[in-house]
């Protein structure tokens, strides 16, 4: 397969068969360049030590106005994990974020983003954007803005289904 031939979803995983439907072509495309896109990234972050979770939760707290809840972080993780709680504590075993009780919940955690937090956050951000800019170069901001449309609404019927 060449780079500079664009093949459809069907060619890159040899599907023998037609796809059931464009509903269910367009979902297995939107899996497969969702795993492209987690994977170029992790490629890019593990000179860095840290997972794109784990980068995820850094820029979240460096957001932050003030110490998170635990579970504040883990709800605004792009991709929601279980096990939010071993993966702050990894984050505090390597330096990069710390926690404390949560004065107003005895049985709360505040997190905070540490100052070696912020280097690592700072030293891989520039490379992700670069990132960020190269994944998607091939569209223009029309065509962006207009993806970014089409996943929202997609989101949002996902949401929809799950509440029914």
């Amino acid at each position: 397969m060449s780079d500079d031939v664009i093949t459809s979803i069907a060619d890159e995983i040899q599907q023998t068969q037609p796809f059931k439907s464009k509903h269910q072509e367009t979902r297995i495309a939107l899996l497969r360049t969702s795993a492209l896109l987690l994977n170029q990234t992790d490629a890019v972050l593990k000179p860095h030590d840290i997972t794109v979770q784990q980068y995820n939760v850094l820029r979240i707290l460096k957001g932050a106005a003030a110490p998170m809840p635990l579970m504040d972080i883990g709800e605004r993780l792009v991709q929601p994990t279980p096990g939010i709680s071993r993966m702050i504590a990894r984050l505090e075993r390597d330096g990069l974020v710390a926690r404390e009780k949560n004065p107003d919940d005895g049985r709360g955690v505040l997190v905070t983003l540490t100052a070696d937090g912020h280097a690592r956050l700072k030293s891989s951000s520039a490379i992700v954007d670069n990132l960020d800019n190269v994944q998607t170069s091939c569209l223009n901001t029309k065509e962006l803005t207009t993806l970014l449309g089409y996943l929202d609404r997609i989101r949002h019927s996902i949401r929809q289904a799950s509440a029914e």
